[in-house]
């Protein structure tokens, strides 16, 4: 019992990791959508200033 134990906590230990990677992944491209829109949004208020 305690060999399947070890090569399933491998297992696991391995899509763990595979998921963090995703979610910082996921993260960063979450933050450059905000940054993005929120330049967006200061570039419309600055010209609607302008005119």
């Amino acid at each position: 019992m305690p060999k399947q134990w070890k090569v399933e906590i491998q297992s696991l230990q391995a899509e763990y990791d595979s998921i963090c990677k995703e979610k910082s992944k996921t993260a960063t491209e979450l933050a450059y959508a905000e940054v993005i829109s929120y330049n967006r949004k200061n570039l419309e208020r600055e010209l609607q200033n302008e005119s």
